[in-house]
């Protein structure tokens, strides 16, 4: 892969988020999409602003959350991008929203960008060289910091959280969790509804790169990014370290 295309994308991806700081905070009409998510003018300007550039440095097709019905499906190569990861939490004016975008080869992510515009956070890798990031890249803790995006647990994830012995749990939105996952600031979390791909692809390539793995929790594999499924079953993000204890969540779960 061309290091120079990972550098145009980011900059791509820094650009855009000048666009969402100057919606963030004001006010606009929020729309409802078929599925029932919010949508925002800033959602899609910011989408229409990344798919241009990219089409500048790059043949490349692309999917986006905002527009992939014309996408050709035979597609192996392709961009995958969120252009407003954490919708809502723009709309309440909560920082915790970013730029999500990735490059998939073969149904797998080989580069991934998440860029949160408020609170500054970026964070970037591609297959083989490793995670960067603007913030301080923490030493692993032995101590499994989980997160959430849930203000109250349920049962279940009380037994996990138990069973892997989280010394501590933080609630956190949108795919910044990736990146903070990637630098060490926690290290597990485990999601139990579906996703869409472009939710998940960009983080996926970044924790890949970092020594982590995100396993499908249906077929015990990592998740894979096919045009022709949108959606990816639930899963569990661990670092490779932790895999021996896969087997055990699986069967906790299996007893649900």
């Amino acid at each position: 892969m061309n290091n120079q295309l990972l550098e145009e994308a980011i900059k791509i991806c820094l650009a855009a988020g000048e666009i969402l700081k100057n919606f963030y905070g004001e006010d606009f009409i929020v729309y409802i999409k078929e599925d029932d998510s919010p949508v925002t003018i800033a959602d899609r300007e910011t989408n229409d602003f990344i798919v241009s550039e990219l089409h500048k440095i790059s043949d490349i097709p692309i999917i986006s959350e905002e527009k992939y019905d014309d996408f050709d499906k035979s597609n192996h190569t392709f961009w995958l991008l969120d252009p407003l990861d954490g919708t809502k939490q723009f709309i309440k004016n909560e920082p915790e929203f970013c730029i999500s975008l990735a490059l998939i080869e073969n149904n797998q992510p080989i580069m991934g960008i998440i860029y949160a515009p408020i609170t500054n956070e970026l964070y970037y890798a591609e297959k083989g060289k490793g995670v960067k990031s603007n913030i301080d890249i923490n030493s692993p803790s032995e101590k499994i910091h989980a997160i959430t995006n849930k203000n109250n647990l349920n049962e279940i994830e009380k037994k996990i959280f138990n069973l892997i012995n989280a010394e501590e749990i933080t609630k956190v939105k949108s795919a910044i969790k990736y990146g903070r996952i990637a630098i060490n600031k926690h290290n597990f979390y485990i999601r139990f509804n579906d996703s869409c791909i472009w939710d998940i692809a960009a983080g996926h390539a970044i924790l890949k790169e970092a020594g982590f793995e995100i396993i499908d929790l249906i077929t015990h594999e990592p998740l894979i990014y096919d045009p022709n499924n949108l959606i990816n079953n639930p899963f569990v993000v661990i670092p490779r370290t932790l895999e021996k204890d896969l087997n055990k969540i699986y069967k906790l779960l299996e007893e649900v």
